[in-house]
């Protein structure tokens, strides 16, 4: 008797399985109500599987400066230095600052708490990753997802820095 039975729950599994390869609604038809909760659980799980984000393309600052217009609306990790502008909302990133050649970096989307420290350590320049997306229009910057230090800076170099 036992063995029929795990032979039953087995091939219900089965039928749930199935269903629910098709859509959660035909888990309607299952009579056992355990196989029919598992062909919701199945069809609604893989219902939440998400696609794995776009990585994003590391790209030398020369490269992308060179051709920031080929890659409008990509996503970029780029290494370089940043400094604050006058401008509220943007940094400057460049290979080594202060040069001529720099891209602007739109950080008010960033979380608070990393605005005020690119703010309140990178007066002069701070050594960084910046991960983002290249605009898209004809605006010429980066949509900054995320700034990553490279290096943290002591308070001595922190003071050094602005007196430069």
């Amino acid at each position: 008797m036992k063995s029929l039975r795990r032979a039953l729950y087995a091939a219900l599994a089965c039928m749930a399985q199935a269903a629910g390869a098709a859509d959660p609604g035909s888990c309607r038809r299952i009579d056992d109500a355990a196989a029919r909760l598992a062909c919701y659980d199945e069809a609604f799980q893989r219902g939440q599987t998400e696609p794995a984000p776009e990585p994003y393309t590391a790209i030398d600052f020369d490269k992308l400066w060179v051709n920031f217009s080929g890659h409008r609306g990509k996503k970029v990790e780029v290494e370089g230095e940043i400094s604050n502008l006058a401008e509220p909302g943007f940094v400057s990133l460049g290979k080594r600052l202060p040069g001529t050649r720099t891209i602007r970096v739109k950080t008010d989307q960033l979380p608070r708490e990393l605005r005020l420290r690119i703010l309140e350590t990178c007066s002069r320049a701070c050594e960084v990753i910046v991960k983002g997306v290249v605009s898209a229009r004809g605006e010429n910057h980066i949509l900054a997802d995320d700034v990553v230090f490279k290096k943290e800076l002591t308070p001595l170099e922190r003071r050094e820095q602005g007196r430069r």
